[in-house]
């Protein structure tokens, strides 16, 4: 029978660095998770406005003082806002939290400090603003972990991170070498 890998406690890591392929395969995914949730939530909002009687073609209103106007005008700002607020919480969340988006760990990653420490909530938003400073520059920031011989991007810099393998190497190596039973 053959064991499941396992996550590795942060302390017993071996400190490989992910490289850029398994990163960016991450980052997919997690944009993917990501998008389905906003779009579920999307949809969720404007069956509950549908619902009781708003819907985007009565958001034009002739008196956009109204009082019906302005309840549709504040629900449309909350649910963008939601939506918004979805998209950096979600990274920011499962990084404090967790270590590791789901996309991360799907792939046996895990987001750490350079002193092997867990991220705490300014560091995660550091690295998440870190994001868009790395894209900046038809996105050299990521590229950056081909040369950098941490395999960070500018985004690791920023907040002090690495982005490690977690799943604990040399037992799945052990398992894959053996010989399958006859």
């Amino acid at each position: 029978m053959k064991a499941s890998p396992t996550l590795v406690p942060p302390a017993s890591l071996p400190l490989k660095q992910a490289g850029f392929v398994s990163r960016a395969v991450a980052l997919i995914l997690d944009i993917l998770f990501v998008t389905m949730g906003s779009i579920v939530f999307a949809a969720l909002a404007s069956l509950i406005l549908n619902f009781f009687g708003f819907n985007a073609e009565s958001l034009t209103t002739d008196d956009p003082t109204s009082l019906l106007g302005m309840i549709q005008v504040i629900i449309v700002a909350m649910s963008s806002l939601t939506v918004l607020l979805f998209v950096p919480g979600y990274f920011v969340i499962f990084w404090v939290l967790v270590g590791a988006t789901p996309g991360k760990q799907i792939l046996g990653l895990r987001i750490i400090r350079t002193d092997k420490t867990p991220l705490g909530w300014s560091r995660a938003i550091v690295r998440y603003i870190g994001y868009f400073i790395s894209a900046i520059v038809f996105f050299l920031g990521y590229l950056w972990v081909f040369i950098d011989g941490h395999s960070q991007a500018w985004h690791d810099k920023l907040a002090d991170t690495f982005v490690v393998y977690s799943w604990d190497v040399a037992q799945t190596e052990a398992n894959v070498t053996k010989p399958f039973p006859k």
